[in-house]
């Protein structure tokens, strides 16, 4: 079954065929269904996981708040902000407003990373050049800036570079439409990880410069997810690997789970 009516991938990716034998060993109840692997669960052979907050950013007086450039906040991958522009911390803004670093609580439970979070930047903190003057973290992907620290840390614990994925499950252009099928076959990706980075800044439309929801190593030693509408990552490993993680200065992970005590 050819796959021209799927969406275009980035230069040096392509898609391998229908998902199911890629993702198969997996929990579907787990890490393919809503709520998705927010708790404790691990998937085969991992033996820790934490989150990657997705970085956001304020523009200080001085800098030219409309002058984004190539950046493009908002839903998928988003490039390094403008120079001068500076990261805070999800930490650092939950103390500067004086909010706890946790997830609203529903009907579902408590919310994972999301806009949602009193932690994420709405308003004018950090001595920003205008009131708006603010990037909140991009949904559904981390940005060039966590990709860039975190890829080194993975490809040293993997023996192969050649990664598997597949995107968001309400990202129809992963999916193959068949006649008398509503939902279609939803279809897996594969990419270099080395070539990640510089490949999805050779996407130019935004729309299309997404990370997959859920992406590996041909052998199975770690895991990445992140959802369509969370602003942060989840990554799931070997003690070693999230460890190096949890210490690395310049991704600031959270070890967050929703059935711990509020």
């Amino acid at each position: 079954m050819g796959t021209s009516k799927l969406r275009k991938l980035p230069s040096g990716w392509q898609w391998i065929g229908p998902a199911e034998p890629f993702i198969n060993w997996l929990d579907p109840d787990v890490f393919l269904m809503y709520p998705f692997a927010a708790g404790h669960v691990l998937p085969h052979g991992s033996e820790d996981s934490t989150w990657i907050l997705h970085a956001q950013y304020v523009c200080p007086i001085g800098v030219n708040a409309d002058d984004l450039g190539e950046f493009w906040p908002g839903q998928g991958f988003s490039p390094r902000p403008p120079h001068g522009w500076r990261r805070v911390l999800w930490k650092d803004v939950a103390e500067a407003k004086g909010v706890a670093l946790r997830g609203p609580l529903s009907e579902r439970g408590e919310a994972p990373p999301c806009d949602g979070w009193e932690a994420v930047i709405d308003g004018p903190l950090f001595e920003a050049a205008t009131e708006d003057a603010f990037v909140v973290p991009a949904e559904g992907s981390m940005s060039q800036l966590e990709l860039e620290k975190l890829i080194p840390i993975l490809a040293a614990q993997t023996t192969t570079t050649r990664m598997h994925g597949v995107l968001s499950y309400m990202d129809s252009s992963g999916y193959l439409a068949v006649p008398g099928d509503p939902e279609g076959i939803r279809y897996a990706l594969s990419f270099e990880l080395t070539g990640m980075v510089s490949n999805l800044l050779t996407v130019s439309d935004p729309n299309d410069r997404v990370t997959p929801e859920l992406w590996w190593p041909e052998n199975r030693a770690w895991l990445v997810w992140s959802d369509y509408d969370l602003m942060g990552s989840k990554i799931f490993g070997s003690r070693a690997l999230i460890q190096q993680v949890r210490e690395h200065p310049d991704i600031e992970t959270l070890d967050w789970f929703p059935d711990s005590a509020h």
